[in-house]
């Protein structure tokens, strides 16, 4: 069940992470460059929508209103218990009286690519830890330098010298270190001096190294998602020139006399970039970018002079909600792992089609997205049939009888059974088959629908079937496939709706069927 859920977890954030960094695309392509508190958000909103996504699964199924049904299968090892017939071949009881089925489990891709997930967060991870480890070494081995003019600074700030940098840089989480190579001036009347560390103050009140943290911490764990780091590459970018415009506007209001801010700033990176062309920052260090392309969007925009342009609201409402809006239909489409609230662990019952001794059948564990037939319980309006059937395998998502909300308290009149979209359908007993459509009702929201009718005037409904392999007025025998599990019709994800109707009446399925999952 975990591996399956882990599997199908990494397999869904492949392609809605490419998704997503397309968006982020898009958004930023409209956006102008100036805006850069805009662009900013839009990135970030991206890579921490990814978590989102990873975290989806778990939630329950009735997030966001919708009743949403999983991808999931039983467990591999659960096993299921049901009535057989008069005679078994002698060759499958076991020693006890149990039947024993021989199936060859299937070589689980799934399981590997885990395993991969898992070792490649291992490394990430490890990575992680000992660029933390770095950066408070670099530090603490830095010598400390006191300034007398700390007052001409926006905040009182620790500041040391190392011979292992060439630029300045923030380090250290719990106590944010302002570091600067041996060259570099500490001379506060110098303009270019205060601007660039009020530029590396501005990353210590904005709390940047921490959400850079939180923003490996996420690739680390999400290595595979190759889109997640071009959309961390863009918020670093913006972070910087957010940290760029803090630091210029706060030397034009303490310093007048300073000239043109921006320009210093802008002419302090191009030469340090000049001393070495491509500057090696600790990864949980936030100090000049090391991406020549975007430095040079960098110093480009610092020295535009241009105002900055007003967006309009139309432009601005799109470009806030379009990776909101684009993750709330991923969570409308992504399978949950836990479907609905925990149900109460009740035994399945089992009651006997003949009157010959039982005899238990213990079976082995399934492959996945195996449908095997189960036992059916027929009323006593029906003829009881000579051999018990399972309908489908797969979990109970919604039972019958409940009011839900979001379909305007309309009480449920059948159950939902939720498994792999595929996945067989049997019929529970010989049965004329009364409906085989695309327009059940005269309405296509039912999706593909068969309806059977057993002996004794039993009518079964299933809806949202993904095909089904039968036609109307057709005659069939008990474990006759008549369909798929599918999403057809107004469904939020692949199980199969049943109904069971006597005498024209809705009655509970389980009661009818007691081989359905419950």
């Amino acid at each position: 069940m975990i591996i399956e859920t882990l599997s199908m977890i990494g397999r869904n954030l492949l392609w809605q992470s490419a998704l997503l960094a397309a968006i982020v695309f898009c958004v930023l392509y409209v956006l102008p460059r100036s805006q850069i508190a805009a662009r900013y958000r839009v990135a970030l909103s991206g890579l921490f929508g990814a978590v989102l996504l990873l975290t989806l699964p778990f939630l329950p199924a009735t997030s966001f209103g919708f009743n949403l049904v999983p991808e999931t299968l039983l467990p591999a090892n659960a096993p299921l218990l049901t009535t057989l017939p008069n005679e078994v071949p002698s060759g499958m009881l076991g020693t006890q009286g149990v039947a024993t089925i021989n199936t060859h489990p299937e070589f689980s891709l799934g399981l590997i690519l885990v395993r991969i997930w898992l070792a490649g967060c291992l490394v990430a991870l490890s990575r992680l830890g000992l660029a933390a480890w770095q950066g408070q070494k670099l530090a603490r081995s830095g010598t400390p330098v006191r300034l007398y003019d700390t007052a001409a600074l926006s905040q009182n700030v620790t500041i040391t010298r190392s011979s292992e940098i060439q630029a300045p840089l923030v380090v250290g989480l719990l106590q944010p270190t302002i570091v600067v190579p041996l060259s570099f001036q500490l001379d506060l009347n110098n303009p270019e001096t205060r601007v660039i560390l009020e530029h590396e103050i501005a990353h210590i009140t904005r709390n940047d190294l921490w959400v850079n943290f939180v923003q490996r911490l996420i690739l680390a764990v999400l290595w595979w998602c190759l889109p997640l780091y071009w959309i961390n590459r863009q918020i670093g970018a913006e972070r910087e020139n957010i940290c760029d415009a803090i630091a210029t506007s706060q030397i034009q209001q303490t310093y007048p006399s300073a000239g043109n801010p921006a320009r210093l700033l802008a002419g302090a990176l191009v030469r340090f970039a000049e001393q070495k062309s491509n500057i090696q920052t600790p990864a949980l260090a936030i100090g000049i970018h090391p991406q020549a392309k975007l430095l040079a969007r960098r110093v480009q925009r610092l020295c535009d002079s241009n105002q900055v342009p007003r967006l309009s609201k139309k432009l601005l409402l799109s470009s806030s909600l379009a990776v909101p809006a684009a993750l709330f239909m991923l969570s409308v489409v992504t399978p949950r792992a836990l479907a609905s609230s925990p149900q109460e662990n009740t035994p399945l019952t089992v009651k006997p089609v003949i009157s010959a001794p039982d005899i238990t059948v213990e079976a082995a564990p399934l492959p996945a997205q195996t449908i095997i037939p189960v036992q059916a319980i027929i009323p006593v309006q029906a003829i009881i049939p000579t051999q018990a059937i399972i309908i489908v395998q797969g979990r109970l998502t919604s039972k019958y009888g409940l009011v839900r909300k979001q379909f305007g308290d309309k009480m449920h009149t059948g159950v939902d059974i939720a498994n792999k979209s595929g996945t067989p359908i049997y019929a529970p007993a010989d049965a004329r088959i009364i409906a085989a459509t695309d327009t059940y009702k005269n309405s296509s929201n039912w999706g593909k629908v068969v309806v059977i009718e057993t002996a004794g005037g039993v009518q079964t409904v299933f809806a949202h079937l993904k095909n089904y392999t039968v036609t109307t007025g057709q005659t069939i025998t008990a474990g006759t496939q008549i369909g798929q599990v599918g999403n057809t019709g107004v469904s939020t994800g692949p199980h199969v709706h049943l109904e069971t109707l006597i005498d024209g009446r809705h009655v509970d399925p389980l009661t009818v069927w007691t081989g359905l999952p419950n």
